[in-house]
């Protein structure tokens, strides 16, 4: 039979142990998060846009970028055009008419929208989940105070506001 001193003993390295492993898990997911979106690997052939509404899930497209409106794109491979959808994210990137790239992303309901673009040397641009909502509180603490209403002055042409009558004298 094992004293008291040892279970106790016992039960703290359960305790820390299992304390270790619970850090450990909510560390790596913290890790995970921040390092950016995950990637879904999409096939590596290209889908041609004329089959692109047969396809389920992950998509790689290959085209021409043949016009530009803000993140979204008019994509030209030969077969068809598609609209590209690339997010808040994409207004940033540094595509001109005509650029060959490769997108990766699902298509639905008529619009390619792109997790990635691939360039003609093989780098990489993560679109992402859009990002989040200005923090507005923090940008209010660093604003300057507003400045005061002007002061209240008549308007010289409207007409004279009545003057009330002095009430009845009293018996």
């Amino acid at each position: 039979m094992s004293s008291p001193d040892t279970r106790s003993r016992r039960l703290r390295s359960v305790l820390t142990g299992a304390a270790l492993l619970v850090a450990g898990a909510a560390g790596g997911s913290a890790v995970t998060h921040a390092i950016g979106p995950t990637i879904d690997m999409a096939p590596l052939t290209p889908v041609t846009i004329a089959h692109l509404a047969d396809t389920r899930g992950p998509v790689t497209l290959k085209g021409r970028v043949a016009q530009i409106y803000g993140h979204d794109l008019i994509v030209d491979d030969g077969t068809g055009k598609a609209l590209v959808d690339t997010g808040p994210r994409g207004d940033r990137l540094d595509l001109t008419p005509g650029a060959e790239r490769t997108f990766q992303g699902r298509f639905d309901e008529g619009i390619f929208h792109a997790d990635f673009i691939v360039d003609g040397n093989g780098s990489v641009t993560p679109l992402g989940p859009p990002a989040g909502p200005p923090d507005v509180c923090r940008r209010r603490d660093r604003m300057e105070p507003s400045p005061p209403p002007p002061p209240f002055a008549p308007d010289p042409a409207a007409p004279p506001a009545p003057v009330p009558a002095p009430p009845p004298a009293g018996p």
